[in-house]
């Protein structure tokens, strides 16, 4: 498990912004699925090179995966709402949100469901759950796979009110090692080794590998590290620090002072 996702259920009256933020910036309109389909993917690659673990989504990935407002693919809600924020003119944010009308004799059970909210920004990004915790005619919103450290939590002013439950999130397998290091960078003072000590598919991937100017190269330094390749996965993504998976019995430290020096950062 290289990273764990957060999912919200919440009354719409207890998910407000806190009143100390500053005011409202940009313009939020919805947008139809053409102007949907040419301008989101630029937004989501701008944050996705910049956001470990996201990945790229090809034009049919966007079609199937976000964009298919087909009456199936519903589940009972209406139908897909295109939110863009601009700034300026610039698009910087988007949302993708259903949301689904229940009315009884006495309750207003309505809900707005989020499929994905990304922003450029920090600023962005609370502009887009401003809107989306503003919608009205709502009784709950509900979201999933939002990261563990995203900061709708610290946004909100009643954190403890959005049911915040985490899950697992992406698993990862790392079948390169040599390469998987060379494509990420770790900072700390000088190079970094690590002791893959076992893999249990890829013999080739155990071993002593140094991480240095970031490039990753078979070493006989003594590592700074020992771990296997299962827990090399968890902390590639950032997901989980060395520390902690020390402290879970997943990493050994070798060199006195290293699990303090090394975290993982996005390539660049």
């Amino acid at each position: 498990m290289a990273s764990q996702d957060a999912m919200i259920k919440a009354t719409r009256g207890h998910a407000e912004l806190r009143s100390d933020l500053p005011g409202r910036t940009g313009t939020a309109r919805l947008v139809g699925h053409e102007e949907a389909a040419k301008v989101f993917p630029r937004i989501y690659d701008r944050v996705r090179r910049c956001s470990p673990g996201f990945i790229s989504r090809s034009e049919a990935w966007w079609d199937v995966k976000r964009l298919d407002d087909r009456p199936e693919r519903r589940r009972g809600s209406g139908e897909l709402n295109r939110l863009l924020l601009e700034i300026d003119g610039r698009p910087v944010g988007y949302a993708l949100y259903r949301i689904k009308l229940e009315w009884d004799d006495v309750h207003n059970a309505s809900q707005v469901t989020v499929l994905e909210a990304i922003g450029a920004t920090p600023a962005v990004t609370r502009e887009i759950w401003r809107y989306l915790l503003g919608i009205d005619w709502v009784a709950e919103i509900h979201c999933q796979l939002l990261s563990v450290d995203h900061p709708l939590f610290l946004l909100v002013q009643r954190p403890n009110r959005l049911h915040w439950r985490v899950v697992d999130g992406v698993w990862l397998r790392l079948v390169d090692v040599g390469a998987a290091l060379s494509a990420r960078a770790v900072t700390g003072d000088g190079p970094v080794t690590f002791d893959v000590a076992s893999d249990p598919i890829f013999a080739d991937n155990v071993g002593t590998w140094t991480v240095e100017d970031g490039v990753a190269k078979r070493s006989k330094r003594r590592a700074d590290v020992r771990l296997d390749v299962q827990a090399l996965a968890s902390a590639y993504l950032g997901g989980f620090t060395f520390a902690e998976l020390a402290r879970a019995d997943r990493v050994e430290e070798i060199a006195r002072g290293s699990l303090e020096r090394m975290h993982s950062t996005a390539s660049t």
